[in-house]
């Protein structure tokens, strides 16, 4: 079963539940694209900073895969943009 999911500002067909999973609506691939139609499906998140102590995931803006950290990912897209 899928959590309430709310979307991530600035990444579309990117979606944050609350326990913290991040969701794609982006087919898998090189070549896949959005479709909003195909049920989301669970990111797994790697290991990042210098101790590796932080949880990031790789999403895409502009056509572009950019690295974000899974808290100010969810914290983007229940609350708001995060503090600088």
């Amino acid at each position: 079963m899928t959590p309430r999911l709310h979307s991530i500002p600035d990444f579309l067909g990117y979606f944050a539940s609350a326990d913290g999973s991040i969701w794609s609506c982006w087919g898998r691939g090189r070549h896949a694209g959005n479709n909003p139609d195909q049920p989301p499906h669970l990111l797994r998140p790697g290991r990042c900073g210098t101790q590796r102590s932080y949880l990031h995931v790789s999403l895409r803006h502009d056509n572009k895969l950019t690295s974000v950290r899974v808290s100010r990912a969810v914290c983007a897209a229940f609350r708001g943009p995060p503090p600088p």
